[in-house]
């Protein structure tokens, strides 16, 4: 790993390439300057040194590329990595195949946190009215 500082506060980090004439970008370290150009990421090298994110790129944000440099920085903000983002997109892939993949979209399965429910004791008559009720809508909705 090599490690840039400056004035003691580290910088940049990169994995070390072994070998002549390779390089190893990282689109991350690039998010300040694409968000003051979005447009230069299209034909951006670091863009390019990732299939996954240079595919969704083209296939769903090219005409948005605000958009898709805003959910990058979410991303490193929130300290989401490369495979939970491949994966909240296949699941939007397998569950709405047609559907356009937006940030938007992206966010609210990235944003939803499982949170541990409290248990709350409450009359057994008002719980199976509140259930029955449940499953009437469920069988609307399903129907």
């Amino acid at each position: 790993m090599i490690k840039a500082f400056y004035q003691e506060e580290l910088v940049a980090s990169h994995s070390r390439v072994f070998g002549t004439h390779q390089w190893a970008i990282s689109l991350h370290h690039y998010l300040p300057t694409l968000a003051m150009k979005p447009g230069a990421l299209a034909k951006s090298v670091a863009l390019d040194s990732d299939p996954f994110l240079k595919g969704l790129f083209d296939d769903h944000f090219s005409t948005n590329p605000r958009s898709f440099i805003e959910m990058l920085a979410f991303c490193q903000k929130e300290g989401i990595d490369h495979q939970r983002l491949v994966l909240c997109v296949d699941q939007i892939k397998r569950k709405q195949p047609t559907a356009s993949i937006t940030w938007e979209l992206i966010r609210v399965l990235l944003g939803n946190k499982e949170k541990e429910t409290p248990v709350i004791n409450i009359n057994s008559t008002i719980l199976h009215h509140a259930q029955q009720t449940i499953s009437q809508a469920s069988k609307l909705l399903k129907g």
